[in-house]
């Protein structure tokens, strides 16, 4: 990989780094995600679903909780897990008395409840199972038990949403479905964990109504503090204004440059108020504190520490009741390019600060790589690239390998297709019929020898197991679980290693490793899988990686790499880097044809795609053009940036497609190998709600795509959530010879 391109993966904006090093690799700097804040609410959508299909209400069931109430919160009753008349009513009360832990079901007929002791404080790190085990609520707290009895209610069609909305942080959920032994639903990475980015508030600017509402007719001593961190300044006053209200207040601050800070203190009439237009000892750009205090009548201000202003009133100004108008300066709001880290207001009668949502982006989680691996019955594949790239090997000395589970037999005589491609038409095969006793279609061809098989009792067995097949000279042997279980000297002559079809693997259970070597020349020719493949980071589908790029292993089918990467939701700043061998799109005969680059979904599809890019000949009128295109869901709406090209491409190119968000608009920008070739401002900012499209961006995706499409090679792939500059662009473009 080249340094440019591994320098870049350390971006912490760097969201994406796929290269076809090692079978494809993500080189990405995963983002460390934080425990969702789950006191803003939230909805457990998976697990209604699983309760409504997978748990008939007749079920024993159990839910198992693993969490830690945070150290303080308000008096009221909060919903740590809560289904209307439902299976589950899990609550923490907190008043006068104390805090206690509330459970329930309407499992039994107008529902049992459950309710714990009174503490004086219930903070730290709890352990609950609530289960329903006949007539019985069996409630266990931190070792403690609790029952209580009642009568278990009739079969329902049931199916209400479920909820948490409490000062909790959740490490672990379950459900498990005690009748049958079976786990139900188990909360996931991303229902747990989320990625937190301070708010931008030129992006998104927060009228503080809360504030308003709390401080109205107040009249006496505060302190109020607000830790801003500036990223630029705006030539408009206006758009710098980091807490400021238009009306006669108490305080008004916004910045008139980088070093003069704007305001005033007990109003802006010139009776009793006092305007500021103070030179700070330093620009405001990056984290600084500003604090202003009033006791009595007097008024101080002071800046990271530093006293800035004092001075005395002569009579204190009232805080106002909130503006009629909607107008977002009629109100105290927030509004300039940067993000606010903690703003709170405190007085002897009275308390505020901003809430963790009002200051942070909730955005979803970055991929992470999952311990869970594919499973072939649920995701058969076939292996083109094997088909394609087995052959190489020839006459050689050679050695196939494969590490699997076999997990479960299929219903009936349906074939256990481990690793096969039928007897006639792959040099192996491993695969049975039924339990095993419906027939073994483990046929090995490697030499002139017909039907040389792997023993049926051993491929049937369930478990976890190693195959090793090997030709040397005329001679094969069968290794299973390193032992020797089959040889073959008999034959006459070699047979190339042959794959006329893709081998199929679709069974109940998983491949670890699998790989065909040539022995003679010590060289791996095709491997399964790469470390990202393992954890699930990406999947292929049709993709040969190993002449240094992902290309289709056969063009005549559907190629792709699929990412555990998903921009449904997530509205941003972004930069898509591709850098790819161009599709000789000028010598299909077709007008109107395209090479699919990266996105998530087709850039030229029936579905609006989040972002995707691509390289694509038209007829213009009776000219054929060259363009690259981005396509970005704006609003709701599919819209294509175009930039047309000299002429067509040929071999190594790069392209960039940067899409910026401003305000109410959108800039979209197109550079070729560095240069800019079309920058344009559209209405309106990118929807990204996923409707429709699919569920993970990738490499050459043509899902939903319209119009031929065609491949050629993709070096590397890189996604940012920010614009980069022009000179960061310069930065990551191969140079040309």
């Amino acid at each position: 990989m080249s340094d440019p391109i591994l320098k870049a993966a350390q971006d912490p904006s760097c969201l994406l780094c796929l290269t076809p090093d090692r079978g494809g690799s993500w080189w990405s700097r995963l983002r460390p995600a934080m425990p969702r804040d789950f006191s803003e609410g939230y909805r457990w959508d998976a697990l209604q679903a699983a309760m409504y299909s997978s748990l008939p209400w007749t079920s024993d069931y159990h839910f198992t909780f693993d969490f830690t109430v945070t150290d303080d919160f308000e008096n009221g009753s909060y919903w740590i897990m809560y289904q209307s008349n439902g299976r589950i009513s899990f609550a923490l009360d907190k008043d006068a008395r104390g805090c206690r832990f509330v459970f329930g079901s309407y499992s039994f007929n107008g529902g049992v409840f459950v309710y714990a002791p009174f503490a004086s404080s219930l903070a730290g790190r709890h352990e609950v199972t609530l289960a329903v085990e006949g007539v019985t609520l069996r409630v266990t707290v931190d070792g403690m038990v609790y029952e209580q009895s009642g009568e278990r209610a009739a079969s329902s069609a049931y199916n209400r949403v479920v909820t948490t909305s409490a000062p909790v942080t959740l490490h672990a959920v379950s459900l498990t479905d005690d009748s049958t032994g079976t786990a139900v639903w188990q909360a996931t990475y991303s229902e747990l964990y989320a990625i937190y980015e301070p708010r931008n508030f030129s992006a998104a600017p927060m009228m503080w109504s809360s504030f308003e509402t709390l401080t109205a007719g107040y009249n006496g001593d505060f302190i109020f503090r607000i830790v801003t961190n500036f990223r630029s300044i705006s030539d408009n006053p206006q758009k710098n204004e980091f807490f400021f209200n238009s009306r006669w207040v108490p305080f008004a601050f916004r910045m008139n440059s980088k070093t003069r800070l704007f305001g005033w203190l007990n109003g802006s009439d010139p009776d009793a108020g006092v305007e500021l237009s103070i030179d700070l000892p330093v620009s405001i750009l990056g984290m600084h504190v500003l604090k202003v205090a009033r006791t009595g009548l007097e008024y101080v201000v002071t800046f990271d520490g530093v006293e800035l202003y004092r001075t005395s009133v002569d009579t204190a100004r009232i805080f106002p009741e909130p503006a009629s108008s909607s107008a977002i300066r009629s109100h105290y709001h927030s509004d300039f390019d940067g993000s606010i880290a903690e703003v709170e207001f405190s007085a002897p009668a009275l308390s505020w600060f901003a809430p963790h949502g009002d200051l942070y982006d909730m955005l979803p989680p970055p991929p992470w790589p999952s311990p869970v691996p594919r499973n072939f019955a649920e995701e058969p594949l076939e292996w083109r690239d094997e088909e394609t790239t087995a052959p190489s090997i020839g006459e050689d000395d050679c050695e196939f390998f494969i590490r699997y589970r076999l997990d479960d037999y299929p219903e009936g005589s349906a074939i256990s297709q481990i690793f096969y491609h039928n007897s006639q038409n792959g040099s192996i095969n491993i695969a049975f019929a039924g339990d095993g006793t419906g027939g073994n279609c483990s046929v090995i061809r490697l030499t002139d020898v017909g039907a040389f098989m792997i023993p049926l009792d051993r491929i049937r067995q369930l478990g976890e197991h190693t195959i090793r097949i090997q030709r040397v000279g005329l001679f094969v042997t069968v290794e299973f679980d390193g032992e020797v279980v089959a040889t073959s000297s008999a034959g006459t002559k070699k047979i190339a290693v042959y794959s006329t079809t893709a081998p199929v693997s679709d069974f109940d259970g998983v491949i670890f490793e699998t790989y065909w070597k040539s022995l003679t020349t010590g060289r791996t020719v095709w491997r399964y899988p790469s470390d990202a493949e393992r954890v699930r980071l990406i999947t292929k589908t049709n993709v040969r990686t190993d002449r240094g790029a992902f290309e289709a292993a056969d063009e005549t089918q559907p190629a792709r790499v699929d990412t555990a990467l998903d921009l449904r939701g997530k509205i941003s700043d972004y930069t898509l880097f591709v850098e790819f061998d161009a599709a000789a799109l000028e010598n299909e005969s077709v007008n109107y044809c395209k090479q699919e680059l990266a996105g998530q979904g087709a850039s030229k599809g029936s579905i609006p795609s989040p972002l995707a890019v691509n390289y694509n000949k038209q007829l213009n009128v009776d000219t054929l053009e060259y363009r690259l295109e981005v396509s970005v869901d704006i609003a709701g709406a599919r819209h294509l940036s175009e930039a047309i090209l000299p002429g067509h491409l040929a071999g190594r190119n790069s392209v960039v497609a940067v899409v910026e968000l401003m305000d109410d608009k959108t800039r979209l920008s197109i550079y070729h190998c560095g240069v800019l070739l079309k920058s344009e401002i559209v209405d309106g900012i990118p929807k990204m709600d996923g409707y429709a499209c699919p569920d993970s961006f990738a490499l050459m995706d043509n899902r939903n795509g319209l119009w031929s499409n065609y491949y050629g090679k993709i070096h590397s792939c890189l996604l940012f959530d920010r614009a980069l500059s022009a000179a960061e662009i310069a930065a990551l473009t191969p140079k040309q010879a």
